[in-house]
């Protein structure tokens, strides 16, 4: 006597009945794959979206962060004056990067419900200001870059709630002055870039209290001197990049410091006593 299993494969057809139970089991499985994979058009590394101008966008393709899954590209996108909004809910956020997107303008409260924020990438943009408040809050933020701008000036307490900041990148900007308290308790601080700016003299208390200061690049600036002890009281200090300038004579560094300078033949500045 043959088993049920025997018959079936030796038989030349299935009952319609069984066809159609196979068919729509097959087809229920691969709709619930494909919905769970690509719902609504998202990516599958994907867990965050925006909307810009009635459209939503999924958070992927990240340029700087592209190992992370709380971070956020935007692509390029045409963005202009930033909506106040673009990132309400988004409060997981670690990372965000609004390079080379055409920004003109930022919302003082654009990242005020992101307080997990770590890095935020503004460089390759068209602003000539930032609002004062813009990172208020941000206690846990580590990078932040507003490179390749048309900055003029930046608020004084810019960075007041920045206290683990890292890694500043304000390079190829139109700055051309600096509050003395821009960088005050900014101790964590580790690389500071101001090359390509228009900076032509520097608060005799700009870097004061930046006990972990390795490098500061000051490169491609109008500076023709410093102010007395500008680098003293720095204990981590290494690196000091300070070619093409207007320098007439050279900072005194400790013995440990490396000085990129484009003249070495330069004298060490001597600074009068006022009595």
């Amino acid at each position: 006597m043959s088993s049920p299993v025997s018959s079936l494969i030796h038989s030349h057809y299935l009952p319609a009945s069984s066809l159609a139970m196979g068919c729509r089991l097959a087809m229920g499985v691969m709709s619930a794959l494909l919905s769970s994979a690509l719902a609504l058009g998202k990516p599958a590394q994907a867990h965050h979206s925006f909307t810009f101008n009635g459209s939503k966008y999924w958070c992927a393709g990240q340029s700087h962060d592209d190992h992370e899954n709380n971070s956020c590209y935007f692509g390029g996108l045409n963005l202009g004056s930033v909506p106040e909004d673009l990132l309400s809910g988004l409060t997981n956020l670690e990372s965000v990067d609004m390079a080379e997107s055409n920004i003109t303008s930022l919302p003082k409260s654009l990242f005020s419900e992101l307080s997990n924020l770590e890095k935020i990438y503004l460089d390759s943009n068209s602003l000539s200001s930032v609002p004062e408040g813009l990172l208020r809050g941000l206690s846990n933020m580590k990078r932040f870059g507003l490179e390749y701008n048309n900055l003029t000036s930046l608020p004084e307490n810019l960075f007041s709630d920045s206290s683990n900041l890292s890694i500043l990148n304000l390079s190829n900007n139109k700055l051309t002055s600096l509050s003395e308290n821009l960088f005050s308790g900014l101790s964590n601080l580790e690389r500071i870039y101001l090359n390509d700016n228009d900076l032509t003299t520097l608060p005799a208390d700009l870097l004061r209290g930046l006990s972990s200061l390795k490098d500061i690049d000051l490169r491609n600036n109008d500076l023709i001197s410093f102010p007395k002890d500008f680098f003293s009281n720095l204990p981590n200090l290494k690196n000091v990049y300070i070619e093409d300038n207007n320098l007439s004579c050279k900072p005194e560094l400790p013995p440990n410091v490396n000085l990129d300078v484009s003249d070495s033949q330069l004298p060490v500045c001597e600074y009068k006593i006022v009595l």
